[in-house]
């Protein structure tokens, strides 16, 4: 089944029913689990839904929700027209499904309230602040993506260094770590602070 299209920036509020599978071609869906718990299912893969977790379905995607206890989910909901035109942000390198922290985790909870809330109540220049709420959505979902994506790579950089120290037990200079790695001595002892917490002088 394909739905209609919808104005740029809609927000709605649902507590979803079980679907079937379908897909949208004119929009982007951003979905925020508010509260309860659910299933969803993209593309061929499943998802555990909780709250706190954003899930992403990007135009064209088979997709559908399935509650399993008092699933509540806030739906954004950004046409294709919209993406292209006005807003320009590179939308379809959002990841499917993101767990939010931190202030991230406040931030966008904010915005889809006052979207919320600015949906109800209609005010002078509606259209520009639903926009501008969309949007500072988005950057907030790219940037969480983008600072996770580079912890990733860290912790890539960092297993095997482990993994050599779990095989010489002995106390090991940062200089053979940073022989060992093919890292600059400096970053290697930047990147040990970053991931552990801890400078790295000497292991």
């Amino acid at each position: 089944a394909q739905e209609g299209e919808r104005k740029p920036s809609e927000i709605l509020v649902d507590s979803y029913e079980p679907e079937r599978l379908h897909t949208h071609v004119d929009f982007l869906e951003l979905f925020y689990v508010y509260s309860g718990r659910g299933v969803a299912f993209l593309e061929g893969s499943n998802y555990i839904l909780k709250k706190r977790d954003i899930f992403c379905v990007l135009p064209g995607q088979v997709h559908a929700n399935f509650p399993l206890e008092d699933l509540m989910i806030y739906n954004c909901i950004l046409s294709c027209a919209y993406l292209r035109g006005k807003s320009g942000l590179p939308t379809q390198e959002l990841m499917p499904f993101l767990h939010l922290t931190g202030r991230t985790l406040l931030e966008v909870e904010g915005i889809y309230e006052e979207l919320l809330l600015e949906r109800e109540q209609k005010g002078k220049y509606y259209r520009y602040v639903m926009e501008s709420g969309a949007d500072r959505l988005c950057v907030s979902l790219l940037r969480y993506q983008a600072g996770h994506q580079a912890q990733a790579q860290h912790h890539r950089a960092i297993t095997p260094l482990l993994e050599y120290l779990s095989e010489h037990f002995a106390t090991v200079p940062l200089e053979e770590l940073a022989r060992v790695s093919s890292y600059n001595a400096s970053y290697l002892s930047r990147l040990f602070r970053e991931t552990f917490g801890r400078a790295m002088h000497r292991i």
